[in-house]
């Protein structure tokens, strides 16, 4: 098996064990979602390049002096990092508009909030983290 096809199922493999669905990929890779998965289904003339890019998306960095080092984030980091970005974005929806309405919530209690809401992420589907 090639470095390349060796790359790709390491890139196919982490895409699944986060559950981050194609879609959600190109558009963090800034890709088409045709090309993420051309790359990923090990479609020849993939330039290394976009390879790294999608790696970048995945929590992989690669580093090519002779032979090719791959270094990655931990998966559950990485869940754990999109869950606490989710969970901001809920916890500032809501107190916004509590906000608006003069109910704002103070900080500690935002705190807890979004730790529940990240833990409750989570413990449910991975496909749920990636969504809007």
């Amino acid at each position: 098996m090639s470095i390349t096809n060796n790359i790709i199922n390491v890139l196919q493999n982490r895409r699944r064990q986060l559950g981050m669905p194609y879609k959600v990929l190109a558009k963090r890779a800034n890709l088409g979602m045709v090309t993420v998965q051309r790359v990923l289904n090990g479609d020849t003339g993939v330039r290394f390049d976009t390879l790294a890019t999608i790696a970048e998306c995945l929590g992989i960095n690669f580093e090519a002096a002779g032979t090719i080092k791959v270094y990655t984030l931990e998966v559950n980091t990485i869940l754990e990092q999109q869950a606490r970005q989710k969970a901001k974005h809920l916890v500032a929806l809501t107190q916004g508009s509590a906000g608006l309405e003069g109910q704002g919530v103070d900080t500690d209690t935002l705190r807890r909030v979004e730790d529940k809401i990240v833990h409750e992420l989570l413990a449910g589907s991975k496909k749920r983290l990636w969504v809007a």
